[in-house]
């Protein structure tokens, strides 16, 4: 389970740093050699309110939100987009919304996702979206696992794409991030 955390984080950092206009110049180190450090909600405790760490955590029937004292708004389970996420970048059918984050001081919205779709498929939808521009196109392999990273630009957002097959487990990973234009 710790492997496919590590696999998790290193799919959303790939994803912020495309997002960013930074996307990698080599091919990331394999997951094994990955700092894995811990998540809160996947390998410990969930902190409470007024925790040690700082951070708020509340359970709803809808899943879990952690807010940090830097304000970023965490939502495991909840299986829905983010307020303010644009209608024209749709969560794939057949993925299901494992986790959101909302970090306003940096203005990106992230969304992670899983579902049996082909890579291939959901690369084919991506690509088709109506109003946006793709600009980056990179392939990678993560410890033997491909990675695909689009980027598309409209108006004043962009949006980064991060596609995996998670071999392990038997499920396709999708990470979309959503940005202002500096």
């Amino acid at each position: 389970m710790k492997s496919i955390n590590i696999l998790l984080a290193a799919l959303v950092a790939l994803t912020m740093l495309a997002l960013m206009g930074c996307p990698p110049k080599e091919t990331p180190k394999p997951v094994d050699e990955v700092d894995s450090g811990t998540q809160s909600g996947q390998d410990e405790a969930l902190p409470v309110a007024g925790g040690p760490d700082g951070a708020d955590a509340a359970q709803t029937p809808d899943g879990q939100t952690i807010v940090t004292p830097e304000g970023v708004v965490v939502t495991l389970g909840a299986n829905a987009l983010p307020a303010g996420w644009p209608a024209d970048a749709p969560i794939m059918e057949g993925f299901t919304i494992v986790k959101s984050e909302e970090n306003p001081a940096k203005k990106v919205i992230s969304v992670t996702s899983e579902g049996t779709i082909p890579v291939s498929d959901a690369r084919a939808f991506y690509e088709a979206l109506p109003g946006w521009k793709q600009d980056i196109d990179k392939d990678f392999t993560i410890s033997g696992e491909n990675v695909q990273i689009l980027t598309f630009a409209r108006d004043d957002l962009k949006l980064a794409v991060t596609i995996a097959k998670n071999e392990e487990r038997n499920v396709t990973v999708l990470v979309l991030a959503i940005s202002q234009k500096p």
